[in-house]
């Protein structure tokens, strides 16, 4: 009988050392890190969140080693399209069409090569945060080999693609956006293509497999653009470990039931 015990002992042990750890590595997601600007919160904790992530089991997940050589670009001003860009023909002026975003953007360099990107912005509160890290090493190389001086890099986020508009033209600048357009694009050309892309619902719609945006009827292109921008690794953390958790109840249940049994067949030899 006290082996039985022992048994399902050792059994909730087991159980607990797995579901214990489900919240690990998501600190920085609730908010703790903070800073008054940009660039504070870089030279502060861009470098402690990437060796976090480096010391976890999601390093591969996110291009990275276990090497803790880690060095990053300088922060890179990120914009986006307006609403109004998008979704109507009204006259815009540059400034008016491609607004800043709030956000900055950094390559993450392991070993000197660039592997991935973090980015921190301003939140309501107007403090800095962590706003994202996985933008991703395409983009991350984009930065690395071109010289950005004047232009605005931004990102069109329901089909994943990063552009640079300099010298009045609108040009892909990661691989994702060079096979959307193969060639530079004055700002009313490029215009018309994203018009025609999301004005309408039907539109919408039938680039949904490519934009991700899904043809919701309810949300306009703004709302998409920040829903998948509030997209981060901690979402990603969080359902991996919503995932752990399933999984190590089912084990335990399991575990438990074979203990059950068991007694239950100790129980009944002990009467013969």
């Amino acid at each position: 009988m006290k082996k039985v015990l022992s048994l399902i002992v050792l059994c909730l042990l087991f159980i607990s050392s797995i579901t214990i750890p489900v919240h690990a590595n998501v600190e920085y997601a609730d908010g703790e890190y903070r800073a008054k600007s940009a660039q504070q919160f870089a030279e502060k904790y861009f470098e402690k969140i990437i060796l976090d992530i480096v010391n976890s089991e999601d390093a591969h997940n996110y291009n990275l080693t276990n090497s803790t050589n880690i060095t990053f670009s300088k922060l890179h001003k990120r914009y986006r399209l307006s609403n109004d860009f998008v979704t109507t023909k009204n006259e815009l002026s540059e400034d008016e069409g491609i607004v800043d975003s709030n956000e900055y953007i950094a390559v993450v360099y392991q070993d000197n090569i660039p592997v991935n990107v973090i980015a921190t912005a301003e939140n309501k509160d107007g403090d800095y945060v962590l706003s994202m890290f996985g933008y991703g090493k395409d983009l991350a190389m984009a930065l690395d080999a071109k010289s950005i001086s004047d232009g605005k890099i931004f990102y069109e986020a329901p089909a994943d693609a990063w552009y640079i508009f300099e010298n009045g033209r609108v040009l892909g600048f990661a691989k994702s956006a060079q096979l959307l357009i193969e060639k530079p694009l004055k700002l009313p050309e490029f215009r018309e293509y994203i018009y025609k892309k999301y004005a309408s619902q039907k539109e919408i719609i039938e680039h949904g497999q490519n934009t991700a945006v899904g043809g919701n009827f309810n949300k306009t292109y703004e709302e998409v653009m920040q829903e998948k921008e509030s997209s981060s690794p901690a979402m990603e953390e969080q359902d991996s470990s919503t995932s752990t958790l399933k999984l190590s109840l089912l084990i335990g249940s399991g575990i438990l039931l074979i203990s059950y049994f068991a007694l239950r067949y100790y129980r009944k030899q002990q009467k013969y």
